[in-house]
């Protein structure tokens, strides 16, 4: 028997979701990585801009950890120009959404 979205359970749906979001994600971080190695003739970046997409990805990861564990936080848009902070501070290589 297959079941329907009306007739799956919340842990059934979290499992059929949650797997390929992963491995999407996992998937796009390795795709940024591809950048480096010996590919890195073909682009011009820097340690700023290896600092600040690191940093980006480090806060995507840590807020999607909050919001697993119910604490939600303001979801950040990765940028490599300088942005300001919803409190109106800077912050290089994020922009508030």
């Amino acid at each position: 028997m297959t079941t329907t979205p009306q007739t799956e359970s919340k842990r059934a749906k979290f499992e059929r979701i949650v797997e390929p979001r992963v491995r999407r994600a996992v998937h796009a971080i390795h795709v940024v990585g591809l950048m480096g190695g010996p590919n890195k003739s073909n682009y011009d970046y820097g340690p700023t801009d290896i600092e600040a997409i690191g940093d980006a990805l480090h806060n995507a990861v840590m807020e999607a950890m909050e919001r697993l564990s119910r604490k939600p936080k303001q979801m950040a848009l990765f940028t490599l120009a300088k942005s300001v902070k919803p409190n109106g501070s800077q912050a290089e290589g994020v922009e508030a959404v």
